[in-house]
């Protein structure tokens, strides 16, 4: 069940289990199917292979996870490669011990990084719960 060349490789969005993020990573590895687990959302798993082998692995049970829906397509999610990049190096930025540069944003703004590690990334800033975030 190997990732062929058929096809366009793309990022699914899927849930597992809680507690069963080793266990899948490691199934996906011995297939060799690319995917990334966020590792304080680890029920949250992406796959990149071809939508085929995305529905194979999960509807044979190869591993215990299911779809999430695209509420406006009832389709399963599709993250467009850009905005995966995005998210993988946002997420690991976050992780790091990064200071914050001061710079006062407002719900509405529309934010492109320049410079440094997070270069290119473009979000919108929204406003929840008295917070103020970067949505990519």
């Amino acid at each position: 069940m190997g990732i062929s060349g058929e096809g366009n490789m793309r990022w699914y969005a899927a849930n597992i289990r809680n507690g069963q993020w080793k266990k899948t990573g490691r199934r996906l590895e011995e297939l060799g199917v690319k995917f990334y687990i966020p590792l304080t959302f680890n029920t949250l798993l992406f796959l990149c292979t071809t939508k085929s082998m995305a529905l194979s692995l999960v509807n044979s049970g190869e591993i215990g996870a299911h779809f999430i829906i695209d509420r406006n397509t009832h389709a399963i999610m599709e993250v467009p490669n850009k905005q995966m990049e995005d998210f993988m190096r946002v997420y690991e930025f976050s992780l790091a011990d990064n200071e914050n540069p001061g710079i006062i944003l407002q719900a509405g703004d529309r934010v492109r990084v320049i410079a440094g590690d997070l270069l290119g990334v473009e979000g919108d800033v929204i406003e929840a719960d008295g917070c103020t975030y970067v949505s990519i």
